[in-house]
């Protein structure tokens, strides 16, 4: 069995992890959602310590190895993806990489919201509940406003070009429809 990799990309708190929680109910397909390894590195290392970030890393570097080569049908991978960062587009290539060599798809969703929405979003009980390291919401808002001053977080139109691609703005749809457009486009 191929088993294929759907990322969901876009800002802090736009729904990716909610989404595709809603997506592998519908799919059958695992959710890994990247606090899975950050939060995990945060046991011991503050964020972005160096130790911190290889933790994660090697974290993340084991379970695709593993993921793409399982007989699971997918597996959904949600990712903040800095457009301004040189290194995310090589590092994204790397992990569609694995599962593409070992006969699955991969699939790309560029989530999109308005701040006030992902404002909203970030004290939700379902994001606080699994994302440890953002428990604290006033800690929290102030990272996600940092993040957005830092990093631009969604492409610009026309930029992003591989395919199979899907950009969706959710900030008027609930995580079933933006789920269900995403299985519905991709034929999941």
């Amino acid at each position: 069995m191929n088993t294929n990799l759907v990322i969901i990309f876009g800002p802090p708190a736009v729904g990716k992890m909610t989404v595709g929680s809603e997506l592998a109910k519908l799919t059958g397909y695992t959710l890994m959602h990247n606090h899975h390894s950050i939060d995990l590195s945060l046991e011991f290392f503050v964020f972005g310590h160096p130790s911190q970030k290889a933790i994660s890393e090697q974290i993340r570097e084991v379970l695709f190895t593993q993921l793409s080569k399982s007989d699971l049908p997918g597996v959904i991978f949600t990712f903040v993806w800095g457009f301004n960062i040189e290194t995310e587009d090589a590092y994204v290539s790397a992990i569609a990489k694995k599962f593409q060599d070992q006969g699955g798809k991969a699939y790309y969703v560029e989530l999109e919201a308005d701040q006030a929405t992902r404002l909203e979003r970030n004290v939700s009980p379902f994001r606080m509940a699994k994302k440890t390291s953002k428990q604290d919401p006033k800690k929290s808002e102030e990272n996600l406003l940092k993040l957005e001053k830092e990093y631009r977080m969604n492409s610009n139109p026309g930029e992003f070009k591989r395919t199979p691609y899907l950009r969706i703005n959710n900030s008027n749809l609930s995580a079933e429809e933006a789920a269900t457009k995403i299985k519905e486009t991709f034929k999941l």
